[in-house]
C-alpha cells in the first residue's frame, strides 16, 4: 500500500482503529470509483447494494423532492446504513465536484463478517458508530432549524 492511501485510510470513520495490515483485506474487496462533478452516484429508491468511501471530492444528498440535506465530504463514505440494513437508498447522492474513492458491495462486506470475524466486527462496529454521529450531526441541524423558523420559541 502507498503510504498517502495508508495516511487516507487512518482518517476515513471506516477504518477507526484498524492497522494497514487489518485494512489490506477490506480493500482487496473495494472497486475503485470516480464520477464527474453532478453525476448522480446513487439513485433514491433503488437498491443499496454498496457504499462509497470518498477519498476526493464531496457530494451532495438530495431528497427526491430536490432539498439537500447534507454534504459528504472526502475521507468519508455514504451509503452505509443501506447497506448494513439491505435498504432502499432513500436519497440520491449526486456528486458536487469530481469525485474518486472506493466501492464495497454488500454480499462482499458479509463474507468478509463471516470469514474474518475479528475484522468484520470492527468494521461493523465503526459503520454504526459513523452511522449515530452523521443522524447525531442532522440532530442538531434540524434543532436549529426548526429553532430559527419559530423565532428561537417553544410553543
Amino acid at each position: 500500500m502507498s503510504q498517502n492511501l495508508v495516511d487516507a485510510l487512518i482518517r476515513i470513520p471506516l477504518f477507526n482503529g484498524l492497522t494497514p495490515t487489518d485494512c489490506k483485506p477490506v480493500l482487496g474487496l473495494c472497486k475503485s470509483a470516480s464520477y464527474e462533478e453532478g453525476a448522480k452516484i446513487y439513485e433514491a429508491g433503488s437498491p443499496g447494494t454498496e457504499m462509497l468511501i470518498l477519498l476526493k471530492g464531496s457530494v451532495h444528498v438530495v431528497l427526491p423532492d430536490g432539498t439537500e440535506v447534507a454534504t459528504v465530504s472526502a475521507i468519508d463514505t455514504v451509503g452505509e446504513m443501506e447497506i448494513v440494513g439491505g435498504f432502499q437508498r432513500t436519497a440520491d447522492i449526486v456528486a458536487a465536484e469530481e469525485v474518486s474513492g472506493m466501492t464495497i458491495g454488500r454480499g462482499v462486506l458479509e463474507g468478509l463478517f463471516q470469514n474474518e470475524p475479528f475484522l468484520g466486527i470492527a468494521l461493523l462496529r465503526n459503520i454504526v458508530e459513523n452511522i449515530a454521529n452523521k443522524l447525531t450531526e442532522t440532530d442538531k441541524e434540524l434543532a436549529a432549524r426548526i429553532s430559527n423558523e419559530s423565532g428561537g420559541t417553544k410553543g
